[in-house]
């Protein structure tokens, strides 16, 4: 009687094992400072003010006639800004303080001077330094190390203003880029993967997923706010192979929930196996993402095949990306962006549902009329937009030779990896043509 309880707790086990997380330890990277076109993995604008915020600050002496304020958030922390000058003779501020630590003193902090560099008009400056910021961020996770630079940017409209002048300070702003991304590998069932974790929104975590603005009109491209995943099984990075980091991920037919733990270095990867659905896709699709109705949850896919496992539920497509090799055998990537609220596909347990997306696809031209007061020749103009989307309604967004030299495809001249520009006739009702031309990649 005692084995078939042993049978069992065996089979209970196997079962268990099945699900158990993967805990995929994570190396934080943050390039060299002063390399040639690093690469910066996120964003964040600061707007300045004249004054300091509210409360108690501690600050060193200022040289400035008017230093400018603004306030980072980085984590759980809000942290200040102050441009200043190094010398009273500057033209434009050349000192960049950052409360580092928190502590609203800036007298314990390093001060980080940059150079500036006019355009010719004189209306308009940058800032930047060739020395970065580090500092610990804090969440409720933990502390995470983070680096980053910055670039302040000035508008006038005079010639090279003066800065001390309050009225001449509206359009000056502060841009923080940060230079830091945690990256890992790991194999399953033979085949290794790359996967590098970007702070896009930079906003001091790692782990924030796909979320559709609020204010993202109707019919528009799906951009998403959120940090980024980076997957790969041949190693080096390309912006046009980035996905949002979402709740789920996909890795051949496997697909798991996901947790990035920064502060522990470590993403946990754990199998979901049970109530799956499954939604039909087209072949060659190279990376997915589909996102839930709401655009809550969703799943970023890597070499999905032509089915993706997921959750019963409405999903809505966010992005993919097809490769496919032409007659001579150059290799080619199509990227594309659903569309805002738009279609979407239910999955139903048990069943198979269709996403619309890929092929045929077709080109769209659209207009718009510029009156004399809009237009930068004084006289009404059209403007043409041309564009190609999808079965799904979905728009390209890029079209790429990677790999070979051999196609027959015609190619650009000015960007030699993507095909040849279309051409236009402008028609009249007559017959008579009146405007044509050559659409240009923007």
């Amino acid at each position: 009687m005692r084995i078939p309880h042993v049978r069992v707790l065996v089979l209970a086990m196997a079962a268990m094992a099945q699900v158990l997380a993967l805990e995929v330890p994570l190396r934080y990277f943050s390039p060299p400072m002063g390399l040639e076109n690093a690469r910066r993995s996120g964003t964040q604008c600061v707007t300045v003010s004249q004054t300091p915020p509210p409360g108690e600050w501690k600050l060193p002496p200022m040289v400035a006639r008017i230093p400018l304020f603004g306030l980072a958030k980085l984590g759980d922390a809000k942290h200040l800004i102050v441009l200043d000058c190094a010398n009273p003779s500057d033209q434009f501020y050349t000192r960049f303080l950052f409360d580092a630590n928190a502590n609203r003193d800036l007298t314990d902090d390093p001060v980080v001077t940059g150079r500036c560099h006019w355009e010719s008009d004189g209306h308009r400056v940058s800032m930047r330094s060739r020395q970065g910021i580090e500092l610990d961020v804090l969440t409720g996770e933990g502390k995470t190390h983070y680096e980053f630079d910055f670039e302040v940017q000035g508008g006038f409209s005079t010639r090279f203003p003066d800065i001390g002048d309050s009225s001449n300070l509206h359009d000056i702003r502060i841009y923080l880029y940060s230079r830091n991304w945690y990256v890992t590998a790991l194999d399953i069932d033979g085949t290794r993967y790359g996967i590098e974790i970007d702070d896009r929104n930079m906003n001091g975590r790692f782990g924030d997923t796909a979320r559709i603005p609020p204010d993202l009109v109707r019919g528009n491209r799906l951009i998403c706010e959120g940090d980024r995943i980076h997957i790969s099984d041949e190693g080096g990075y390309d912006y046009y192979n980035e996905m949002n980091l979402t709740d789920k991920l996909a890795l051949g037919d496997k697909l798991f929930k996901v947790q990035v733990d920064t502060a522990g270095l470590r993403l946990i990867l754990t199998p979901i196996t049970e109530n799956l659905s499954a939604i039909k896709i087209p072949e060659g699709v190279e990376r997915l993402v589909v996102l839930d109705a709401n655009g809550s949850t969703g799943i970023a896919a890597f070499r999905p095949g032509k089915v993706l496992r997921v959750p019963a539920g409405e999903y809505r497509l966010q992005f993919y990306q097809l490769l496919r090799k032409d007659k001579e055998g150059d290799l080619w990537r199509l990227n594309a962006n659903g569309i805002a609220y738009d279609q979407t596909v239910t999955a139903t347990t048990g069943a198979e549902a269709v996403l619309a997306m890929g092929e045929p696809f077709r080109p769209v031209v659209k207009g718009r009329i510029l009156s004399r007061d809009a237009s930068y020749t004084g006289q009404p103009e059209s403007r043409l937009a041309f564009g190609v989307c999808g079965k799904g309604n979905e728009m390209v967004t890029d079209l790429s030779r990677i790999r070979g030299n051999s196609s027959a495809i015609a190619m650009s001249t000015t960007i030699n990896h993507r095909p040849k520009e279309p051409t236009y006739k402008v028609v009249s009702k007559d017959g008579e043509v009146v405007a044509q031309g050559q659409f240009e990649y923007g």
